[in-house]
Parts: structure tokens; sequence; C-alpha cells
């Protein structure tokens, strides 16, 4: 069964950026994760969260129009994505930014063209104005005058923000982040989540991350999801320093309190 804590971080909306009900995730017979039910309020950092192997990333590929659910639904403000028309779930998801494992930056392009070639696909407009805009979202992720670079010849923070920049290009509602931490060293990932929490607050996006990382949890996270390889399904639900300290189930805590057992 699901944990809730009594109060959840952030106040409820009429109409939620995210509605998760009733979602299983499959590949053919095999389920990954069954019987989803969760909510991302406007404004979350919400955190996808469980053991290795547990789905998240199938889970977010869902939100983000990559893989149709088995069963259920994703609403995105309140229109279902998977029962939309194609055009139309294209527009939903325009609504979106995702930052890949890895950033995903084409390594033929410089990084901003990386961006113009987003701004190309999904605006009208001109040369000029995608170059312009493309340095404007470099800036705003904190790499003025790397517009020239190529992915190669940045570290792989920097790789990462030049990402989390092209995600912003289309000036997306709902920014997903998938493993945002992994091959970073300790000081490049505490800076990406300083990063999220600047551009939830500069921009007011609501922020999706698949992690397992129990440094950026603590610190980024509003709510969450906490999934399980075990039972396949969703055991936990809520703030994430809530979970850890208040949590009735053993495998929410275990889970929670990994980095003190190392410690020990």
């Amino acid at each position: 069964m699901s944990e809730t804590p009594p109060q959840e971080s952030t106040q409820s909306s009429d109409n939620p950026p995210i509605v998760v009900e009733d979602m299983t995730m499959a590949y053919g017979s095999f389920v990954v994760q069954k019987n989803l039910n969760f909510t991302i309020e406007k404004g979350d950092v919400f955190i996808i969260m469980g053991g290795s192997g547990c789905g998240k990333s199938t889970v977010m590929k869902a939100l983000i129009g990559m893989q149709k659910p088995s069963a259920g639904k994703v609403l995105l403000q309140n229109e279902s994505l998977w029962d939309a028309e194609e055009h139309a779930r294209q527009q939903l998801l325009q609504r979106c930014g995702v930052v890949f494992q890895h950033g995903g930056l084409w390594s033929s392009l410089t990084l901003s063209e990386n961006i113009e070639l987003t701004l190309e696909e999904f605006t009208d407009l001109p040369p000029n104005d995608r170059k312009a805009v493309a340095n404007l979202k470099l800036a705003l992720v904190g790499l003025a005058g790397f517009d020239k670079f190529y992915p190669s010849e940045i570290s792989g923070g920097m790789q990462r923000r030049a990402a989390v920049a092209r995600a912003l290009a289309v000036d997306p509602e709902i920014l997903f982040f998938d493993e945002p931490s992994a091959g970073l060293d300790p000081i490049s990932s505490r800076n990406l989540d300083e990063l999220i929490l600047e551009l939830k607050e500069s921009l007011g996006a609501t922020i999706v991350v698949v992690t397992h990382e129990l440094a950026s949890i603590f610190t980024i996270g509003s709510n969450s999801v906490v999934l399980s390889p075990d039972t396949k399904t969703q055991i936990a639900t809520g703030n994430p320093v809530w979970l850890r300290d208040n949590s009735d189930n053993p495998a929410v805590r275990e889970f929670l309190n990994r980095g003190e057992k190392t410690a020990a």
C-alpha cells in the first residue's frame, strides 16, 4: 500500500500540471510498474525514485510521450496525453522540456546550434532571433560566451547545463530530468542541484526529476513518489525528508537512509 504524509509540501490546485491515474507500464507481459497514482503540483520539484531496476525512467517515458502506458492515464493540465490525437499530443508536449541522461547533445553542433535546432523545429523565429534566444538560454544556465564551443570542448557538468539550456529553448512549463547527476563529480552534481532550484524560483517551472542520488533528493525534492522493484508499484508519496524521518514503511526507510548505513 502506498504511504502518503498527512500534509503535502505544496498546495493543491484545481488544475495540476500532471496527474497519473491507475497507470501500468509493461513490456508485453512483463510488468514494470502497476497501479500508479500520483499528482505533480505546480511549482513542485517532484522526485521519481526507487531501488535499482524499479522502472523510474520507464515511468518518465510515459509522462514525456515516449512510451504509452499499458493501462491508465497521464493528464497534462487536465488533458489526457495518450487519448489525444497525434497532433494534439505534440501540442501538449511542447509545454515540456526534457534533459536526458548524460545530456544528449549533438556532438557535431556547437552549444548554440544545439539550441537553435530545437527553435527551428518548434518555432517560426528567423535565424538571427534563434541565435539570440540560444545565447540568452546559455546565459541563463551560466554558460554566457560558450555559444561557439562544441560539447567535447567543455566539462561534463557544463554539458549538462547546456542540455538544460536546450530544454528551456521554447519556454516549457514543465522540465524533466532523467538522472541529471549521472557520471558527474560531487561538486558538479551540487552545482546542478543549485541550478534546478534557481530555475524553479526564477521561472516558476514545475520540475520532475528521476534520480536515486540521496544528496539531490533531499536538497531539491519538495514532493515524490517511491517505486518498489519488489512489489512493482508505488509504496509512498510525499516530501522526501518527511518520508525519511517519519515513514512507517521499512522499504522506504531503508531506501532513504542508505547514506547513514554507509557512514556507519
